[in-house]
């Protein structure tokens, strides 16, 4: 279901940032922070050295940036679609 809200522009793009400027996608980017810091916790507890700690920890930092980017793109773009269809 469509709700007048998810038409808003939920993002702020610059370059190749997406800035949240809604309060539930500020929730979900620090969402995101809290879970790198977490893992980032976890992976520096099990590992034994510093590279290996950094190669696991850049794993996730790429999936959580890459589930934060690709909703800000769907936002972003669904937007944009329903501004053309309405026209």
């Amino acid at each position: 279901m469509i709700t007048k809200s998810m038409t808003k522009n939920q993002f702020l793009k610059r370059g190749l940032i997406f800035y949240p400027k809604s309060l539930l996608f500020w929730s979900f980017f620090s969402v995101s922070l809290t879970y790198l810091i977490y893992s980032f916790i976890a992976i520096n507890n099990r590992s034994h050295s510093v590279s290996e700690a950094l190669i696991n920890f850049l794993l996730q930092v790429v999936l959580t940036w890459s589930a934060y980017t690709t909703t800000a793109i769907f936002y972003y773009f669904f937007r944009k679609e329903n501004d053309i269809l309405k026209k």
